[in-house]
């Protein structure tokens, strides 16, 4: 039979690349751009504002690295605690790659901080069209969990978050509250990082001195070892734990607990029979 069909081309189709594969571009460890913005980054100056295209995070290269493989996977729906200068808002929103298939699901960033945003920064993400993207509120603390979470279910309502980030207080209690009130707002497998979890454990200054920001406060790496053992305890809820670096911890949600339910680290953790105390 003779087939007059023409010759298939093995020519691979060419796949959209990621944002992933160019930005950002580093000017120097500090100092990085992506398509919109230049970033000025620093980790301990806390006086640089976001001014137009001149963005200021609380971040190094070696954190933008790890930032790089969480957000490569392209989350939507992501809550920060503790926003400074809208840095990895808008960060995120100028790596994010639209899913041209199902763009009935934009990119959803939630911020929550104790000071307001600035006019500038305002400024910023409204010339930038990002005003329906981007989502900042100033005037909360962390330990407000109720003000918080009418903020998440104003903004997300009963979808599922993807990422969290917890850059906001460094304290062990604030931080443990937020965590058993929001980690069971992430969909399975949705990651929650703790940021600048090993302060205490530092070197030099002002960290192992008085002149520490959190000299004689509860340590931080205490929360991360009770997670620790509630996910030796109930993997089924803690299915994993990325000490990824001195300053970055990512936990994993397993596959139990009802959206929004609180959990307590106190009842989920089993101690071969002795009580539970908090470290």
């Amino acid at each position: 039979m003779n087939d007059s069909r023409p010759e298939m081309s093995h020519t691979p189709i060419a796949q959209p690349s990621s944002p992933w594969d160019e930005w950002p571009k580093w000017d120097s460890n500090q100092e990085f751009c992506t398509k919109r913005f230049q970033f000025i980054g620093s980790v301990n100056q806390f006086d640089k504002k976001t001014q137009g295209d001149k963005i200021a995070i609380l971040k190094h290269r070696q954190f933008i690295e790890i930032y790089k493989k969480l957000l490569s996977e392209q989350p939507l729906n992501i809550l920060e605690l503790g926003y400074f200068q809208g840095g990895m808002p808008l960060f995120i929103s100028d790596m994010h790659l639209p899913d041209l298939a199902n763009n009935s699901k934009p990119l959803h960033i939630v911020g929550i901080d104790y000071y307001e945003p600035t006019q500038e920064l305002k400024a910023t993400i409204e010339s930038n069209k990002l005003a329906d993207t981007i989502k900042l509120y100033g005037g909360i603390l962390q330990d407000d969990v109720k003000a918080i979470k009418t903020v998440v279910e104003s903004e997300f309502g009963q979808q599922s978050l993807d990422l969290v980030i917890d850059d906001c207080s460094h304290q062990y209690q604030e931080t443990k509250l937020c965590f058993e009130s929001f980690f069971s707002h992430l969909k399975p497998d949705g990651k929650y990082v703790i940021e600048d979890w090993g302060w205490q454990h530092w070197p030099g200054e002002p960290w192992q001195t008085s002149n520490s920001p959190f000299h004689g406060k509860p340590s931080m790496s205490n929360l991360i070892l009770e997670l620790v053992m509630a996910m030796g305890s109930r993997p089924d809820i803690i299915a994993r734990i990325d000490v990824v670096s001195e300053f970055c911890t990512v936990i994993t949600r397993g596959p139990s607990l009802a959206h929004g339910e609180r959990v307590i680290l106190s009842e989920i953790t089993k101690m071969a029979g002795r009580t539970y105390v908090p470290m």
